[in-house]
């Protein structure tokens, strides 16, 4: 799980180990997976349809219990369009909510008994040959998350590494085919309509990966094996340096998509790696998507004590979950347990201004001001203070003193300024008002810490 350097608290020593420059975190990434074992199906699957949004289009299931569905058969629709073809053949057992495995409120969702495996519903394309729409028509058909990619970027991405440390689910798939990796990268550039495919990898697999691709137009990105150099915003970042606008795509969803016209299948699974409580891999298991957390936990062999906290993703920038009902969807690629007392309770006690959070953080923002502005509901202001530059990586809530929610609070912040940046054809734009001065202080200059 890497091992942290301490780090400089509030007062005359603390200052001086940061004048002096005081060592930072060191969170390597895993280099060797551990293999991959399928986890035997549970006796449902939790087809989650998502939450009707009061401006979006709604949701509607199509289907209802005692009903029997083929593979690849959507159950809802999402608006006037097709909505979440089933990974397998099966019987519907209810429709009903469900908790959100994304943290937010219950949704709607299809119980499912699947019935086994069934041949691909849809027919074999050949992707070097097929238009960048027939492409992009077979993913929506088959439910593919890539299908949603915006076309007319002039490069594509298409990231091979695990996000944080102790996950290695996706470096696990990398290695198991390097060459559908490739070829996958490939698929994408050409949905898209990108000239440059750029497969990032993590550094010592890189000169295997180029290996593999020399000579099919994909390029290999070696990124160093540390946190947080492969979050998305990093790696975007690093092909962006050239003035390229880069689309992104996981590795995992860049494989359903390879399959969906390769293999005519629908994306029906998942590599994830579970963790247990105090951080040990309890391995990387292929797990059917709709699979319920507690199933996922049981299959494993691994046991949450009360007070755990269970977790998808890694610990840095997970969510945590209040139900193990939640289950596994096409974005899950890690389940956590959490040992009670590992984590910390956040407080709301107010900032000490120690700067240990601009010290630890990887773009020397000022998280203590992005997060006061937003505990304050000052979302306006954060743009000014390097919101867009924040790459979440919550290194920032690791350091902090006082246990404030830092991660939380800008998270909340980009979501308030994303919905404000949103055009509404319906609103009237108001008159400017006057701006108040700022209840905070501010101890050092915005933006960036030179």
């Amino acid at each position: 799980m890497g091992t942290t350097a301490p780090v400089a608290g509030p007062g005359f020593q603390g200052l001086i180990q940061r004048f002096l420059g005081a060592p930072r975190a060191a969170h390597p990434l895993a280099t060797d997976p551990a293999p991959v074992r399928d986890l035997p199906p549970s006796d449902s699957l939790t087809l989650f349809l998502g939450r009707s949004e009061v401006r979006g289009p709604r949701v509607s299931p199509t289907v209802a219990a005692d009903d029997e569905i083929a593979a690849g058969q959507p159950v809802a629709t999402l608006g006037p369009a097709p909505h979440r073809p089933s990974p397998a053949p099966g019987t519907v057992l209810a429709v009903r909510q469900v908790p959100d495995v994304r943290g937010g409120k219950p949704g709607l969702a299809v119980l499912l008994r699947a019935s086994g495996n069934a041949a691909p519903p849809f027919p074999r394309m050949d992707g070097s040959s097929a238009s960048p729409e027939m492409i992009r028509s077979r993913l929506r058909e088959a439910g593919a998350a890539a299908a949603d990619l915006p076309g007319g970027a002039d490069s594509v991405v298409v990231l091979a590494a695990d996000p944080e440390p102790g996950l290695s689910s996706v470096l696990r798939q990398l290695l198991d085919d390097p060459d559908a990796a490739v070829r996958a990268t490939g698929l994408i550039a050409r949905l898209t309509g990108a000239a440059r495919a750029v497969l990032a990898v993590p550094e010592p697999h890189a000169p295997a990966l180029r290996e593999v691709g020399d000579g099919r137009g994909v390029e290999i990105l070696p990124l160093r094996p540390e946190y947080p150099a492969t979050l998305p915003e990093v790696v975007v970042r690093a092909v962006a340096a050239g003035g390229a606008r880069p689309a992104l795509a996981s590795l995992a969803d860049a494989i359903d998509a390879l399959e969906a016209i390769e293999l005519g299948r629908v994306p029906s699974s998942r590599l994830i790696t579970v963790l247990a409580p105090g951080g040990t891999v309890a391995g990387n298991f292929r797990v059917l998507i709709g699979t319920p957390l507690g199933d996922v936990l049981s299959a494993a062999g691994v046991q949450a004590a009360p007070g755990d906290r269970i977790v998808t993703g890694g610990p840095l920038r997970g969510l945590a979950q209040y139900s193990l009902d939640a289950a596994v969807d096409g974005g899950v690629s890690a389940v956590a347990v959490m040992k009670a007392g590992s984590f910390p309770d956040w407080s709301d006690e107010p900032c000490v201004n120690c700067g240990t959070c601009i010290d630890a953080c990887p773009e020397g923002l000022q998280a203590h001001q992005l997060a006061r502005l937003s505990e304050f509901g000052l979302f306006d202001r954060t743009p000014d203070y390097g919101l867009d530059e924040c790459i979440e990586c919550g290194l920032c809530a690791t350091v902090c003193p006082a246990r404030r929610p830092l991660l939380q609070r800008i998270r909340l912040a980009k979501r308030e300024v994303a919905a404000a940046r949103r055009p509404d054809p319906e609103a009237v734009a108001p008159a400017p008002a006057p701006r108040e001065p700022d209840p905070v202080p501010v101890p050092v200059a915005a933006g960036r810490k030179d």
